[in-house]
């Protein structure tokens, strides 16, 4: 009788390294791209002045030029890069929204500005733009701009640029001010987030400080007035209006997370409450998976995926730190 073979104990963990390590790739492209419905494509632009613009394309399957989607624009921080905002791309994609993820100017993989030119304005939101204005598969007047910290700024201009375009601006860990344009306008800054809090231009204007109680931060008449309210602290969660210019009603909200500064993509309820601001200020579109829109902490009841990605990056670190061993 011919005796089998055995595997060696040395086999058997390259065997189950390779599993692992197939396991976490699964983990991380299937969350990226919705299990297949969602195409991520890497983008090498160039800016007006041929300067190198690197980006990330999230395109829905259901994004067709016979059914158009509304796109996003996402800014990242300073010194930060286009990882940062990864958590919101791929919860937007996956319900239904284009999302365009880049390092702007200066950042990461994109190169710094050569020259004087408007893209420094936007810090590359023209190119970003004019690329979006090429796709028949995007709700051209349709487009939500989104920037955390530093990119908030960026932000404000793509949207005051383009506000005849963009349905809503997305502030996140920036400064709040009072928000021109005629467009709907969301912001989220954590109740530890002193580095928004404290690079204010807006006073407490009890103290003629700035200050860390968020409530008393927006007794401001200036920031109340432009979120429709006459006097008073701005409530978070309640959804204001205010008239734009064209007689149209525009909503104003905030909300406010148990969170600091570079931690909004690692803490669950704020992701929760990201997606579910950026639906209520897109007026309901996206699958939010039956959430009542008109409940001010409808967002708890919101699934988010991306801590699956999270795990598999895990797992494969896992998996090389194993095969090193």
């Amino acid at each position: 009788m011919k005796k089998v073979k055995r595997l060696t104990p040395f086999a058997i963990s390259i065997i189950c390294i390779v599993a692992l390590s197939a396991l976490a790739l699964i983990l991380v492209i299937g969350t990226d791209t919705a299990w297949g419905k969602v195409r991520v494509e890497k983008m090498v632009l160039s800016s007006s002045d041929g300067d190198v613009v690197n980006a990330l394309l999230y395109r829905p399957k259901s994004a067709t030029p016979e059914n158009p989607a509304p796109a996003v624009v996402l800014y990242h921080g300073g010194n930060d890069m286009l990882e940062h905002t990864g958590t919101y791309a791929l919860e937007l994609a996956r319900r239904g929204f284009v999302v365009i993820n880049f390092d702007y100017q200066g950042s990461h993989d994109s190169d710094y500005a050569t020259k004087t030119s408007v893209g420094e304005t936007t810090s590359c939101g023209d190119t970003i733009y004019n690329t979006l204005s090429s796709y028949n598969f995007v709700q051209q007047d349709n487009i939500a701009v989104f920037g955390h910290s530093m990119g908030g700024g960026y932000a404000s201009r793509f949207a005051a640029k383009y506000a005849e375009n963009v349905k809503l601006l997305f502030h996140l860990g920036s400064a709040v001010t009072a928000s021109p344009g005629d467009f709907n306008y969301v912001s989220v800054v954590g109740d530890s987030d002193e580095s928004a809090l404290k690079r204010t231009t807006v006073l407490d204007p009890e103290t003629g400080k700035t200050t860390q109680d968020i409530h008393k931060y927006y007794n401001s008449p200036k920031i109340a007035e432009a979120w429709g309210e006459s006097a008073g602290s701005i409530v978070p969660s309640k959804v204001y209006t205010v008239k734009g210019k064209d007689g149209k009603d525009y909503l104003r909200v905030f909300y406010f997370p148990s969170s600091i500064h570079a931690y909004y993509n690692v803490n669950n309820n704020a992701v929760k409450q990201i997606i579910y601001g950026f639906i209520l200020g897109m007026d309901g579109y996206g699958n939010i998976d039956g959430v009542d829109l008109k409940d001010p902490k409808g967002y708890e009841n919101i699934t988010t995926v991306w801590r699956a990605k999270d795990l598999g990056w895990l797992l494969e670190y896992l998996a090389i730190a194993l095969l090193m061993f």
